[in-house]
């Protein structure tokens, strides 16, 4: 999972968007293409085989939501391109599923322990490593050539990860605790730095999501604000304020810098065929002919554009019940954390169409989360059933604890 994050977000040149959109390749894109056939040979090859059983109901709506991603491919402007993206999104529903059906929490937690490590080591590139993609973010924290837009997505799901780590009891950690919050201080520093308002406010959603969730005791509330009040002192008023208006005009501000115009386009493209959408990855040519941004800026957005309302109802469909599924898995040890990190998905899904589009760290981990979701909450479905089963059987006087004494049968008369 972690390789899938590592080629899909890592970038270290900028690569010129008409050659990417006419479908040409070149080293990274194929050593890219590569990671993801070779993790899904992995899963092919090395996962057992299928129970009968049915999938979980958000692994089932995942892959209809796939499928009909893969099929518009067929209808959009620059076919090649979208295809190659469309396998990728594949690939990820491939990993799900093997996850969904066969991981545990350990093997979660794991993977949370991995992309903290990864991103520790992204942070650190940083220090000594940038390129800015482009002069308007030069003075914005990134690693390499990563756009900070896209750093700040990735952090915010590390943050949330040592966030959890902050209390024993939910679950694996791999750190001391003065580890874990001195990890938390350096992750939530970092994202500051990408300035990236729209990651900030996703992070802010996923820890009050978590917070809700997992602390149950004050004081926890209070060792919690005690180890933030450095980062919020750092955050003064002069710096928000500077973050919030990042230098931009009235006019940026208020149309969300230039987000809302692009939206009402992706509107207006869509209606030529608002039922099936205009294709997979369609919304980056069509903004960059029309307005000269490349994608929606908007995973619901970059949804209706690519997919039309059939799409949108799927993807619906599936929100809803990775809802109901999380709803149901609260109290779990990992609970909280799936659900914070999905909420910080969606939220982040405003302001960056990440999580919808195949070949991203976001798209990763959006099909990360509905497996983790899936594999919970069917282990707690199979607890619950078992709990139901020793509860009947105790009531017909039945011990399955231990083995039955056959009594003998008396012949009547």
């Amino acid at each position: 999972m972690c390789a899938l994050v590592f080629v899909s977000d890592f970038e270290y040149r900028q690569r010129d968007v008409n050659a990417a959109l006419e479908g040409s390749i070149d080293f990274a894109i194929v050593f890219e293409l590569l990671v993801y056939f070779g993790v899904a040979a992995i899963f092919f090859l090395g996962a057992a085989a299928p129970k009968a059983r049915r999938l979980p109901p958000p692994l089932l709506i995942m892959w209809v939501f796939t499928v009909v991603l893969v099929i518009s491919a067929l209808w959009a402007p620059s076919m090649v391109f979208s295809a190659v993206r469309g396998s990728q999104h594949l690939i990820l529903a491939v990993m799900a599923t093997v996850f969904g059906r066969q991981a545990d929490e350990h093997d979660f937690a794991n993977i949370a322990g991995a992309y903290v490590g990864l991103m520790t080591g992204f942070i650190g590139l940083g220090l000594v490593w940038r390129i800015a993609p482009s002069n308007n973010v030069a003075d914005r924290f990134n690693w390499g050539a990563t756009h900070p837009v896209v750093a700040a997505a990735l952090l915010v799901t590390s943050v949330l990860i040592l966030m959890s780590w902050t209390r024993a009891d939910t679950g694996y950690r791999p750190f001391r605790t003065s580890a874990v919050y001195l990890l938390l201080f350096v992750h939530v520093a970092a994202l500051a730095a990408t300035q990236t308002r729209g990651a900030i406010f996703a992070a802010i959603v996923g820890a009050i999501v978590w917070l809700a969730l997992a602390v149950k005791r004050r004081q926890d509330l209070l060792i919690m604000a005690a180890f933030l009040a450095p980062v919020l002192g750092f955050l003064s008023r002069d710096v928000v304020l500077g973050l919030i208006v990042r230098g931009e005009s009235i006019e940026q501000l208020q149309t969300l810098n230039s987000r809302t115009t692009l939206w009402a386009e992706a509107i207006s493209a869509v209606g030529s065929n608002p039922i099936l959408g205009r294709g997979y990855f369609s919304a980056r040519e069509i903004f960059l002919e029309s307005i000269g941004l490349g994608g929606a800026h908007n995973a619901y957005i970059e949804v209706l554009v690519s997919t039309g309302l059939v799409g949108v109802a799927l993807l619906a469909a599936l929100l809803v019940r990775m809802i109901r599924v999380l709803s149901a898995i609260r109290r779990t040890p990992q609970g909280p954390l799936i659900a914070a990190i999905f909420a910080s998905l969606l939220a982040n899904g405003l302001t960056a169409q990440y999580w919808a589009q195949g070949g991203t760290g976001s798209s990763v981990w959006f099909y990360v989360c509905i497996a983790w979701a899936s594999a919970v909450w069917t282990q707690e479905m199979r607890r619950e059933a078992e709990t139901r089963r020793r509860a009947a059987a105790t009531e017909g006087g039945i011990d399955l604890g231990s083995p039955q004494i056959q009594q003998p049968v008396s012949e009547p008369g």
